[in-house]
């Protein structure tokens, strides 16, 4: 659509913008994918940190389940999705709209910190934790799946009682949960690993 000159000028430029472009196909887009929350506060609204820190294990449940289902919905459901996750994050109250930007942007943060976490380890503390584990199968099948997801990993959670209720398991920070349930993966597959016919 460009002159051949402007042409010439934006791809002696490209070094400069390339790493901010992805290119599926033909289509070439922004790409958003950062664990940086780029807008911490918007409209009034306070969001959570990076990395989605500040966000409770039970608003990261009950926005990665909206998100996990988004593929089986409509068109006004995957909006109202946005919204519902943007409300969540940014704690807009339900009476007031949900600002058209932050719809976008609460449900692509959340996607990025989760692709992130299964994409390999993350840095806490200066060391890096390879979440993943908590997410693979443990082998040998003998416990099949009960189907139950977030749910039953809460009430597992819950049952240990390091963290309270259910109620209070929500509440609490979502890297402390996450990071309790990897030390007990990582607990169990260290056991199996060192104890034969297991």
């Amino acid at each position: 659509m460009l002159k051949a000159q402007h042409v010439e000028e934006l791809k002696a430029q490209t070094g400069a913008i390339e790493g901010f472009f992805v290119t599926e196909g033909n289509r070439v887009h922004l790409d958003f994918n950062t664990p940086v929350n780029l807008l911490p506060s918007y409209g009034g609204y306070q969001g959570p940190g990076d990395w989605l820190e500040g966000v409770t294990y039970g608003e990261f449940v009950e926005c990665l389940t909206i998100a996990e289902n988004l593929h089986q919905m409509d068109e006004q459901e995957v909006a109202e999705g946005y919204a519902h996750i943007a409300r969540r994050l940014y704690h807009i109250p339900d009476g007031e709209k949900v600002p058209d930007l932050l719809a976008f942007h609460a449900p692509t943060l959340l996607a990025s910190v989760w692709k992130a976490i299964l994409a390999g380890p993350v840095e806490i503390n200066g060391k890096k934790i390879d979440l993943r584990i908590i997410f693979r199968s443990s082998g040998g099948g003998k416990k099949p799946d009960d189907k139950t997801g977030w749910t039953g990993i809460t009430f597992e959670v819950a049952t240990a009682g390091l963290f309270g209720n259910v109620a209070e398991v929500e509440r609490t920070d979502m890297w402390a949960v996450l990071i309790y349930l990897y030390k007990c993966k990582f607990e169990y597959l260290n056991e199996k690993r060192n104890t034969p016919n297991k």
